[in-house]
């Protein structure tokens, strides 16, 4: 699992390249849920269903810090490529919540579930715990920075449809994920 722990010239040129495969992914996931679920928009920068928030879990789940690297150049682009190009405190505050808060609920799943660092051995249920920690704190630190910042007048309401929005974003994510990686596991037995 790549970490920030040495600092050769390989070892950074790798996890920049991860960082971008994150971003590149985490960006076109974006615009997807835009595509599918733009008219389930509850309000700006709120939606019933966020896919992207799935990506966060599985980004930060595996790659941690790079993954989270990731998350953050991904919702830079998209912010400055779809939202208000002169904004530029809203545009970095908002990627270092997409990025920070899905990183600090890692670090408390890791602590207050003991999970498996390796994910090898996780089942359905603290996966599903971890989801709603990732979509609870992400939705609290997202629905108080657009109540602060003038870009929604609901923050209880907010977090609310956040937190919907970013579980069932994850559910769709993370199902499709474990469905892909049955097929591969059930192809790779039969070679």
């Amino acid at each position: 699992m790549p970490k920030f722990d040495r600092l050769s010239a390989s070892n950074i040129f790798h996890h920049m390249l991860s960082a971008l495969f994150c971003a590149f992914i985490y960006f076109y996931t974006y615009k997807l849920n835009v595509f599918l679920f733009d008219d389930l928009k509850f309000s700006e920068g709120i939606s019933w269903v966020f896919i992207p928030m799935g990506l966060r879990v599985l980004l930060v789940l595996i790659f941690v810090e790079t993954g989270a690297l990731g998350v953050f150049i991904g919702s830079l682009f998209f912010y400055y490529l779809n939202g208000s190009q002169d904004d530029h405190v809203f545009n970095i505050v908002s990627g270092l919540i997409s990025a920070g808060a899905p990183l600090l609920a890692r670090y408390i799943a890791v602590d207050n579930f003991k999970l498996d660092i390796n994910l090898s051995q996780i089942t359905l249920k603290p996966l599903l715990e971890i989801t709603a920690i990732f979509a609870l704190i992400t939705a609290l630190f997202r629905s108080m920075w657009l109540y602060w910042y003038g870009k929604s007048d609901a923050f209880i309401e907010g977090a609310f449809v956040m937190f919907v929005g970013n579980f069932i974003g994850a559910l769709i994510v993370l199902s499709t994920a474990a469905v892909a990686l049955k097929i591969y596991r059930s192809a790779t037995e039969k070679l």
